[in-house]
């Protein structure tokens, strides 16, 4: 079961000793709960909410990954890997030595923007620092306004016809929507 919602208050019971937690659902009803209510342990997960990208936002990114590929006789996977590279999340992993090359082939298997690189020595002896990109799928709400800015404001430099202003307020807008 995957809910939205907001705690509401934290008690420690007296008898045990324990914390317990109060939430709060966004939603009226709980289509899993018939099935959990009764198991004495549950792996329980709770993290902030974050917006999904939606495909407005990543139909409009490919449309001016290509644009701008036409524009420097390139590819569009190249010009989102380039964007990725430039503005997307990424983490500086020491990786062993022996093991670089199968950790990038392995991280790059996950897909088009999954990207890792050498990135320098590590100050581990025996370890290489890797750079490792992360694919749009998993980006939030943020990650992808960074991404698709950077590519729409590339764009204009290109002469490229974009979004007015408006258009791209409201489509990273309906974001908080979807």
């Amino acid at each position: 079961m995957k809910t939205r919602g907001k705690i509401v208050n934290l008690d420690l019971d007296y008898i045990t000793h324990r914390p317990k937690l109060t939430l709060q659902l966004s939603n009226q009803y709980l289509t899993d709960y018939d099935e959990i209510k009764d198991l004495d342990d549950l792996d329980i997960t709770i993290e902030k909410h974050r917006e999904k990208k939606t495909k407005d936002a990543n139909s409009y990114l490919w449309k001016l990954c290509q644009e701008i590929a036409n524009k420097i006789e390139s590819t569009k996977e190249e010009v989102y890997r380039e964007a990725l590279r430039d503005k997307g999340p990424f983490e500086i992993l020491p990786i062993k030595d022996d093991a670089v090359e199968h950790f990038i082939w392995a991280w790059s298997k996950q897909g088009l923007g999954w990207i890792a690189e050498v990135f320098g020595n590590s100050k581990l002896d025996g370890y290489t620092n890797v750079i490792a990109y992360y694919g749009s799928s998993t980006f939030d709400k943020k990650q992808m306004s960074y991404v698709v800015g950077y590519v729409d404001q590339e764009a204009k430099k290109m002469g490229i016809k974009t979004l007015s202003d408006l258009e791209y307020e409201r489509m990273l807008r309906a974001y908080g929507e979807k």
